[in-house]
């Protein structure tokens, strides 16, 4: 008793706290990039959640060793009682009451922090909540399984079929380094592969099929290496290469198919990516198409100016007022349809707000304008129709869902500064906050992935620019303001 008592107050066991704390942290950041990036863009990665998590261990900790205090307890006396160390009570033993108490309390300390946020309703946020527990349990056993069946192959004891007289804190010690190496190699990948790249990548059907199929697989393999440590049963007949064969495969089963299954979600948000880009290409191209025809029609106008007017005067001279008249009218009407329905100052920006026009106007949407860009943009093609074609399209996608729906487009400049701002009536408020903290690739689109790319490349173009995005919505209004240096 003195022992396992003088063992939870041990160097060794400062050391493996110490370890676990830094297991916890890159387990919450690991399950909140999951959540993010493959079920909730709302879901806010930031310092403060990551506080609340670190605030939660110490608590957690002491509870688990109040806990370890009283099975101790509970040891010697069943030592004192039978006088010798009997094979009931295992270090699995005393994992398993552990477990329980520390393991389920950090769990759901992590998913009630990623859950938590503001505005969110109840079934909502119980659900986050749900999904955010099975994720972190699933990512510990990932973690924990790899060193345990390591372990096992090469000494055939494990540390689950020994006593815990019989097992040192430098074994324990080593299990949850190797278990600390695997969470922050998961959290890496997810944070360099897809959320720094702000890919929409919520999953499909088949997807979470896979994820459970996966989560069943981990669960089934880590009973069968319990069962075989604590009973002593010799894994593949005690023949070591056969042990080395079987837990290499199982390895590859634990930590192939989520790489399988991330791969396969990325080639998928590659594709849509590429529909989403070739959409945008062939709306610049649809947009220069109109601006060179119109281009065309003007010249030509203007080089049979000069036979009209000739025309008109002939008439005149001869009296024949009226007809002159009526040939003045229909050089006005002609006049009117070459003229741009939009000026903005910047040809390519006309251009695309011409090509949206019609569309508007079918869905009874009030679209207007006010001042121009003088001297015009001077951006790359490709990056006015970034910006301008994701404005106006998300601007007539919300109005459309409301009454008397209009969409507004104004330029204002100072001495220093150009503002753009684009408004638009929605059917409801939207979070902001979620909008712009993190989350690239927010929408409210039904097909989440193909078109959840729009806030993130309008804010990169322009800062791409060296200016400034600014997302606001109030009374059913939703503006964003763009910043520009002159």
């Amino acid at each position: 008793m003195q022992d396992y008592v003088s063992m939870l107050f041990s160097w060794e066991m400062l050391v493996t706290t110490v370890i676990d704390f830094f297991m916890v942290l890159f387990q919450y950041l690991a399950t909140a990039l999951i959540v993010h990036c493959f079920y909730d863009d709302a879901v806010v990665i930031s310092r403060k959640r990551a506080a609340f998590v670190i605030v939660g261990f110490p608590v957690t900790m002491i509870a688990v060793m109040i806990v370890s205090l009283i099975i101790g307890i509970a040891i010697g006396r069943n030592m004192a009682e039978n006088g010798t160390m009997t094979d009931t009570f295992l270090i699995s033993d005393l994992g398993d009451r552990v477990f329980l108490i520390g393991g389920s309390s950090i769990f759901f300390w992590v998913a009630a922090v990623i859950a938590a946020g503001k505005g969110i309703g109840f079934r909502k946020g119980l659900l986050r909540f749900l999904i955010a527990f099975g994720v972190c349990m699933l990512i510990s056993f990932v973690c924990s399984l790899p060193p345990e069946m390591i372990r096992y192959c090469i000494t055939e004891t494990g540390i689950s079929g020994k006593h815990v007289a019989e097992t040192s804190m430098a074994e324990m010690m080593q299990l949850d380094i190797i278990r600390l190496v695997l969470a922050v190699i998961i959290t890496l990948l997810l944070y360099f592969r897809v959320y720094k790249k702000g890919i929409a990548l919520r999953l499909r059907k088949i997807d979470v099929a896979s994820v459970l199929f996966y989560a069943v697989i981990a669960l089934l393999i880590n009973i069968l290496f319990e069962t075989v440590e604590k009973q002593g049963i010799p894994l593949a007949g005690g023949s070591l290469p056969m042990r080395i064969i079987l837990v290499l495969f199982m390895l590859l089963l634990i930590l192939l198919i989520p790489l399988l299954i991330l791969r396969n979600r990325l080639s998928a948000s590659y594709k849509e990516l590429t529909a989403y880009q070739q959409n945008f290409l062939e709306t610049e191209l649809n947009a220069s198409r109109q601006y060179r025809a119109a281009q065309e029609d003007t010249r030509a106008f203007r080089h049979d100016v000069q036979n009209n007017l000739t025309a008109v005067a002939m008439l005149m001279e001869e009296g024949k007022i009226a007809e002159a008249k009526r040939y003045l009218d229909d050089m006005r009407t002609e006049v009117s349809a070459l003229s741009p329905k939009v000026v903005t100052g910047d040809d390519m920006v006309d251009a695309l707000i011409a090509s949206k026009l019609a569309k508007m106007t079918e869905l009874g949407i009030t679209f207007s304008t006010d001042g121009v860009i003088d001297g015009g943009l001077n951006w790359k093609p490709m990056d006015i129709c970034t910006v301008f074609a994701n404005l106006l399209d998300n601007a007539v996608e919300a109005a459309a869902q409301t009454e008397n729906g209009f969409v507004r487009l104004s330029f204002r400049k100072s001495e220093h500064h150009r503002l753009i701002e684009a408004s638009n009536s929605c059917p409801a408020d939207v979070d902001c906050t979620a909008l712009m903290s993190g989350g690239n690739h927010i929408t409210g689109k039904q097909d989440k992935a193909l078109h959840g790319y729009g806030i993130g490349n309008i804010r990169r173009t322009v800062e791409k620019y060296g200016g400034m995005m600014k997302l606001s919505c109030a009374e059913h209004v939703f503006t964003v303001q763009i910043v520009l240096m002159k």
